[in-house]
């Protein structure tokens, strides 16, 4: 199923669109003016907890994935980004940063082509530059607003109808007999799995675009 065809169910809409815009603006706000490496040279480096790190080049690794609607044979993956957020943790920062600075490297560039193909590891968590893209401001202007508006009901629109198809699934799986009729049960619980994936994906988007409203509006 593709990506695009799905999205959030209606009911949840309004409490996640909000959440998400409050966590934005507590984690994306004014940033200070001064560079939050550690300049004692005499100062012991803390090397950042091996699950805490990995968990966080995930999170960083998949959200460059989403926004580059990543269909590719070689998405990015941990070992695309760890060298990079290891020395950017080292330098004082944190996943937030990262992630804010991801989202306004996006904002900036996803309208020029050239600049676009830019959204990578090597070029946004480049630690000579980190400082200036995290301080960098970032507006939208009334057209590009119209057009996130845009997708982000194309994408709870969809969303809302995976959910339905997501739940008839459900219904007709707790009425089919496993041992009675087992090849109509994989093939629900396949589909199944299926919707949800694609739902997930879809949420990814939903979110991402609401934190971008969130940082523009910083």
């Amino acid at each position: 199923a593709d990506a695009l065809n799905t999205a959030r169910p209606t009911e949840k809409r309004n409490a996640t669109a909000s959440a998400t815009f409050m966590d934005a603006q507590r984690t994306l706000g004014e940033r200070p003016d001064i560079i939050k490496e550690n300049t004692n040279k005499n100062a012991k480096k803390r090397t950042p907890a091996e699950p805490d790190l990995l968990s966080s080049c995930k999170t960083i690794a998949e959200k460059f994935n989403t926004l580059n609607d990543s269909n590719s044979m070689h998405p990015y993956n941990i070992e695309d980004v760890k060298g990079y957020v290891t020395e950017l943790f080292y330098a004082g920062y944190d996943e937030n940063d990262i992630c804010s600075v991801i989202d306004r490297q996006w904002l900036a560039w996803r309208d020029n082509n050239t600049m676009r193909t830019n959204i990578k590891p090597s070029t946004l968590l480049n630690l000579s530059k980190f400082k200036e893209y995290l301080n960098a401001p970032v507006t939208l202007d009334v057209q590009r607003k119209k057009q996130n508006q845009a997708q982000l009901d194309k994408y709870e629109k969809a969303a809302d109808e995976r959910r339905e198809e997501l739940l008839t699934v459900k219904d007709r799986l707790s009425s089919t007999d496993m041992r009675k009729d087992r090849e109509e049960y994989k093939n629900l619980k396949e589909k199944e799995a299926t919707l949800e994936d694609t739902i997930k994906r879809l949420e990814d988007r939903i979110n991402n675009l609401r934190l971008q409203e969130a940082i523009a509006m910083n």
